[in-house]
């Protein structure tokens, strides 16, 4: 599927960049998921933004960024996001 996503977007002369959600730390099977969905975009070539790290170095404010209950962002961990975001799409309009 995301080999035809990014084969869709050259032909349509967009870029595709990906932003896997990480999975909340220590949850075991999702991250081992997650390192796997990293390893196969490295493979293929994928223009792809990693969090993980940024929420590895924010381990003391875990409880800020994800909801305890299901695991999802919550208006923290969603800003911190949407500032990597931010910032990768300038480094890119810069290089053009």
């Amino acid at each position: 599927l995301l080999r035809r996503l990014r084969t869709t977007c050259e032909r349509a002369g967009t870029a595709l960049l990906i932003m896997p959600v990480p999975a909340l730390p220590g949850s075991g099977e999702p991250e081992r998921r997650q390192a796997e969905l990293a390893a196969f975009l490295e493979r293929e070539g994928f223009a792809w933004l990693d969090l993980r790290p940024d929420i590895r170095r924010q381990a003391a404010a875990i409880a800020d960024l994800y909801y305890p209950v299901d695991g999802h962002w919550t208006a923290a961990g969603h800003a911190l996001a949407g500032r990597r975001l931010a910032s990768r799409l300038g480094a890119l309009r810069s290089a053009r």
